[in-house]
């Protein structure tokens, strides 16, 4: 079946974090853009003749919200030709081509008690939409863990949408790993917990779950996904509860 090719328009962008920015793009039609949070898109960018080059995929950061705009989080990756031409060279109102949504990283059908997002960087996108996907659609409360690393507090993404979440959510909890701060923040926030190092060591040796079988969602780098799937393997979870999705 032939690839189905939408086109879209750069509305917006602003920094949130160093080299990273977050888009706003709208469909050239009016028709709703319909997607389950999770998914991703494609983007078939000008910058190379070959296609390997010129597709270029990422989360869907924002929650469905029966318009035709989407947003995407999307960092600097330094000799990167799809993210040079995002961030050097594409101005507002440009228009691009891209198919989707795609993809089956999405929340479970059947509500589990408890969520843990495991992320580092800006595989936290496809957990910003689930979140607000979720405030937008109440179920039975449910216990929501987000497990996210970065280097320093400067990388933090949507620190301040978190605190508004911790309102609108009745068992929610952000745990945050800086693997190059030397000094840890002040937050006066008693369900956002800083710890120096690595997203594993807060899953593994922090008591974050009340119940047996938590389900897992994993999004960041392959080094990153590979090492907590062993881990939470080794610590007894099934391989069915451990859901993954990868960034590079």
């Amino acid at each position: 079946m032939p690839t189905k090719w939408n086109e879209c328009e750069l509305v917006s962008f602003k920094e949130i974090a160093p080299q990273t920015r977050l888009f706003t793009f709208k469909l050239l039609s009016d028709d709703v853009f319909s997607f389950k949070a999770g998914q991703f898109i494609t983007f078939d960018l000008p910058v190379h003749e070959k296609r390997l080059y010129r597709w270029k995929s990422y989360s869907l950061a924002n929650a469905p919200d029966n318009t035709n705009y989407f947003e995407l989080c999307i960092v600097k990756n330094e000799g990167g030709l799809g993210t040079t031409y995002l961030f050097d060279q594409i101005i507002i109102g440009d228009k691009l081509k891209f198919k989707g949504p795609e993809g089956s990283f999405i929340l479970p059908k059947n509500n589990p008690e408890i969520l843990c997002f495991i992320c580092t960087g800006t595989g936290i996108a496809p957990f910003r939409s689930m979140l607000w996907d979720i405030c937008q659609n109440p179920v039975k409360p449910i216990t929501i863990r987000v497990i996210f690393g970065t280097r320093k507090m400067e990388n933090v993404l949507f620190l301040d949408e978190w605190q508004e979440l911790i309102k609108l959510l009745p068992d929610f909890q952000v745990h945050i790993a800086l693997s190059k701060e030397e000094e840890l923040p002040l937050i006066k926030e008693k369900n956002i917990l800083f710890y120096k190092g690595y997203v594993h060591q807060i899953y593994q040796h922090q008591k974050l779950f009340d119940v047996k079988e938590p389900i897992f969602y994993l999004c960041g780098w392959r080094n990153m996904i590979d090492e907590a799937q062993k881990n939470l393997l080794n610590l007894g979870f099934p391989s069915s509860h451990i859901q993954t999705e990868l960034y590079g």
